[in-house]
């Protein structure tokens, strides 16, 4: 696996993962209204009850009381969903500042595999040569050397016969 693939790799899953954050802020977003819609049914309800206990006072505050505590929930899960929403938005912003950093990086890295790669070819290129020169002063010297093994065989020939007549007049004298 190459550096390119890598960082495709990389960036596939950076995209995958906001993908994920904005499904789970979407859904974050749609339980938050469906909150405000169920808040606004209660204060529906709340104004109802209302009008039946002006005439009660202390159910009036008990239900006021019960009203603050809810509210103070939501008022906790609004702000907790506010800090989510936080940083989802920080980490969506942290992809963006460093994607043009990894283009540039992407960018360099193509541009050193194409110089590479032509220093790979100019060497190819250059052992060819260097390998065809040596392969023909092989053959050349192979050449020689059959030759040479040609006149050393008519040589040794000349001289096998040279001892024989040296020997045969040696016999006859």
């Amino acid at each position: 696996m190459n550096n390119e693939e890598k960082i495709l790799g990389m960036l596939e899953t950076l995209t995958a993962e906001v993908s994920g954050l904005r499904a789970d802020m979407s859904a974050e977003i749609s339980g938050v209204k469906a909150e405000i819609a169920g808040i606004k049914t209660d204060i529906n309800e709340l104004k109802a009850g209302m009008i039946e206990l002006t005439n009660n006072r202390t159910g009036v505050r008990a239900n006021i009381t019960e009203m603050k505590a809810e509210m103070n929930i939501m008022r906790a899960e609004t702000n907790g969903m506010k800090k989510n929403v936080s940083r989802i938005s920080t980490s969506i912003m942290k992809i963006e500042f460093d994607m043009p950093n990894i283009k540039t990086n992407i960018a360099n890295m193509k541009e050193s595999v194409r110089k590479v790669e032509t220093v790979v070819a100019r060497m190819e290129y250059e052992h060819g040569n260097v390998l065809d020169a040596l392969r023909d002063g092989y053959t050349e010297s192979v050449i020689k050397l059959a030759r040479i093994e040609q006149d050393v065989a008519i040589h040794d020939d000349i001289l096998a016969r040279r001892e024989n007549k040296t020997a045969e007049e040696e016999c006859d004298r």
